[in-house]
This record gives C-alpha cells, sequence and structure tokens, in this order.
C-alpha cells in the first residue's frame, strides 16, 4: 500500500511539514529567550491587574517576586516617579509567579501601609517635641519597632529618660496609642488579623484597584478567606494572560512559517507536483519518513521541542513545589536551543527536497516556441520571475504566493498534529 505514488506524495508532503514545524517551534523557543517574551508578557499581565502605580511598582520589586532588578522593600516610601522608574526597569527571567506568592506579597504590601499609618502619630510626635541625639536614638528605635515588631519596651525605656518632662509625657502618651492598637490588630480573634489588610487598602490610591478589592474581601472572615479570595482573583486574570499569550504564539508560528517557506522556497505546489513527477525523490522521502517514524526519532525530536517549548513558555500558574526561572548570568537554554534550530535544519536539508532558490539565466528567455520546457518551468529559479524574461512570470508570482500559504498554514498547525497523521498512514492505523 505505501508503494502507491499519492500515498507517498502526501507521506512525503506531511513528514516536510513534520520537520518544518520541529524547527518552527525550536525558532520560537529561541526568539521567546532572547526577547524574554514570557516575562515582558507576564509583567504586562500584572501592570494590567495592580493599576495603583505604587502598589505596582512595590509588587514588582518585591523580594519575593522579583519581576525587575530593582528591590524595593513594602515599607519603603515612593513617590511616583520612583514609583514609574521601578515600574519601567529591566525586567528579570522570572517568567510566572504562583497564586500563594501573589496574594502573600499583596497583602504584605497592604499590610505595610497600615503600619506605617500605625507609627505615623508617634513619629510625628518624636519629631515634634525632640531634638538632637534623643531624636535621633528614638526615630532609630521606633524604625526597627516597626520593622521587626519588637523592641516597645527598650523605646519605652528611652522616652522614660527624656530629660523635658512634657516631651516625655507626650511621647509616653503616643507610645501607648500604638500599643493599643497593636494589641487590637494582633489580637487573637479572625476579624483582628484582617484589620491592617482593610486597613491598608484605605491608603491605596487608585480607585479601581481599591473597590477591587474591597469587592474580593468585603465577605472575608478570616485572612485565610481573604488569601484565598485574592488567589481566584489572580488564577482567574491569568487564565486570560495565558489564552491570549497562546494566540500571541501561534500569530508567531505563523509568521516564522511564512519567513522559513519565503527564505528555504517551500512552496507545498511546487513541492507536490516534484514529487509526483519524480518517483526516486518521491520514494526516497517515502523511505526517510517510514524510517524516522518507525524508529521513533521522529518522535523524540518533536517532545524534545515541546519540552524545550514549554520550559521557555511555561504556564502562568504552574504546578505548586516547581522552580522559578530566575535571572542569572547568559541565558540558561538559549544556546541549547539555537543548536536544536541548527541540528533540524541541517536534517532538513539533507533530503536534497526540490527547495531552494536559484538564479540561472535562460540564453533567449522563455517567450519562444522552442525555449527549453523544464527549465522555463521551474519554480526556484528567480530569474523566470522578471517579466521581461518570462512570459508566464505573474501566474508565476500568483502560484508560489498560494504554495507558501499552504506551507505557512501547515507549519502552523505544530508537529505533533502532522506526526500523528503520519504515523496512522505508517502503521496502517484507522
Amino acid at each position: 500500500m505505501l508503494d502507491s505514488g499519492i500515498l507517498q506524495v502526501i507521506i512525503g508532503l506531511i513528514f516536510v511539514y513534520s520537520l518544518l514545524s520541529i524547527l518552527a517551534t525550536q525558532i520560537n523557543t529561541v526568539l521567546t529567550y532572547l526577547m524574554n517574551a514570557r516575562a515582558k508578557h507576564l509583567k504586562e499581565g500584572i501592570e494590567d491587574l495592580l493599576t495603583d502605580p505604587v502598589v505596582l511598582a512595590k509588587f514588582l520589586a518585591h523580594p519575593l517576586v522579583r519581576l525587575v532588578k530593582v528591590q524595593v522593600l513594602p515599607e519603603q516610601t515612593m513617590s511616583a516617579q520612583t514609583a514609574q522608574a521601578v515600574t519601567t526597569s529591566q525586567e528579570t527571567r522570572v517568567n510566572w509567579i504562583e497564586p500563594e506568592i501573589f496574594s502573600q506579597t499583596l497583602m504584605d504590601i497592604l499590610s505595610t501601609y497600615a503600619n506605617n499609618q500605625l507609627y505615623a502619630p508617634l513619629t510625628n510626635t518624636a519629631e515634634r517635641v525632640l531634638a538632637g541625639t534623643e531624636l535621633v536614638q528614638v526615630r532609630e528605635s521606633i524604625r526597627r519597632l516597626q520593622s521587626s515588631g519588637i523592641g516597645v519596651t527598650e523605646l519605652r525605656n528611652m522616652i522614660n529618660q527624656i530629660a523635658d518632662a512634657s516631651a516625655r509625657q507626650d511621647m509616653l502618651t503616643a507610645l501607648e496609642k500604638v500599643e493599643s492598637l497593636r494589641q487590637e490588630m494582633q489580637g487573637n480573634n479572625e476579624s483582628s488579623k484582617l484589620i491592617p489588610l482593610l486597613e491598608g487598602l484605605r491608603h491605596v490610591a487608585d480607585p479601581n484597584l481599591r473597590k477591587a478589592l474591597e469587592i474580593l474581601l468585603a465577605s472575608a472572615r478570616t485572612i485565610e478567606e481573604a488569601q484565598s479570595k485574592i488567589e481566584f482573583w489572580f488564577d482567574t486574570r491569568m487564565e486570560h494572560l495565558s489564552d491570549f499569550y497562546k494566540r500571541k504564539m501561534t500569530y508567531l508560528s505563523l509568521i516564522i512559517g511564512l519567513v522559513l517557506a519565503l527564505l528555504l522556497n517551500v512552496d507545498s505546489l511546487f513541492l507536490a507536483r516534484t514529487l509526483w513527477e519524480d518517483p526516486a525523490t518521491r520514494a526516497a522521502i517515502s523511505v526517510a519518513a517510514q524510517t524516522a517514524v518507525l524508529s521513533g526519532q521522529l518522535e523524540q525530536q518533536i517532545e524534545q521541542s515541546q519540552t524545550a517549548a514549554q520550559n521557555a513558555n511555561p504556564e502562568a500558574t504552574p504546578e505548586p513545589g516547581a522552580a522559578p526561572a530566575t535571572s542569572g548570568e547568559g541565558i540558561p537554554g538559549l544556546d541549547t536551543s539555537a543548536a536544536a534550530v541548527r541540528e533540524s535544519l541541517d536534517q532538513f536539508l539533507s533530503l536534497n527536497l526540490p527547495i531552494g532558490w536559484e538564479f540561472t539565466p535562460i540564453d533567449g528567455g522563455c517567450f519562444e516556441p522552442d525555449s527549453p520546457t523544464l527549465q522555463c518551468a521551474s519554480r526556484r529559479n528567480l530569474w523566470l520571475f522578471v517579466p521581461g524574461n518570462n512570459p508566464d512570470w505573474f501566474g508565476f508570482i500568483l502560484l508560489k504566493l498560494v504554495g507558501w500559504v499552504i506551507t505557512m498554514i501547515a507549519v502552523a498547525q505544530g508537529a505533533p498534529f502532522w506526526f500523528d497523521l503520519l504515523n496512522r498512514l505508517v502503521r496502517g492505523k484507522s
């Protein structure tokens, strides 16, 4: 059955599409590494999600996330200009975030807003009533208390040593208010644990983000419920982001398929006609296809290309426990992917297919009745596409465009699709 001419042509074409699809996937992977596409796309998605400039900048630069190379602690104050500079700074190679990390980071930023507000009266009082060494010492002690949550006794002892009685009393009164609020915010009941989070929402400048988070947290009764709702919000938006990214990759595959068709001159119409008219070439390609399938070589190539593509383009919310890709020296995976492209291209060219370009002038042109038929029919010869050299130059261009488009669409279907068809034909499956 595999000796049938038409079947050999079909097998040959499918084999060519499989190899080109593998090559396109590998090129896609190389471009993804070079452009850091996944990390940039994730950052754009986070920017759409967190519309407050300061919250966004603190999130991108948070030690738990590190989507940009600048690092900013949540408690640091930040102007709009600084936030813009952080947001537009260079991306790292972190290309996904777990929902739990997203919720913990966002809750940490919101709680820090509340924390800053909590200690603001104490800091303002110190700046108003103290000066010199006393102010420096008290200011540093407040900073340690704010960042670590410990050191209340040390701060109280320091205040008790202030020489001015009026200043000392003002500081003790402010400290008592801070301690009272801290006890309320750190109470054992579940609702008290939500106070820092809800208080932090009041200080989010962007009304859209503040409203979205208020709706999410309105029905939360525990901190675990609040975290779960934020994670669900992130998961939902990341699903949409992943779908959009996959569509972008499909368009990129179409472009890569067209570029390959143009550069290698893989014209499906001309290739099919040549295979049909040249039994030797047709049989050789058919045998090569059967060997690649039966030996498992083609399947292995497809699996390797797909694995490399997944490493370069992981899902936005991967399985828990996997380690994210981070920034580092060089671009991990790029050299391997580039080498795979060279190997696949060499393998494809070694088939000696009727592809590629040539520029061969034909003496006398192709307008005369006795002009060489075979030479004037070759759609690999660029010389024949010049109007003054060939009476059928327009038909050549039209058929060439159709052949390229067919190749482009075929490549975009992906290697697994073509391998499944080829495997069924070679192994005789229904």
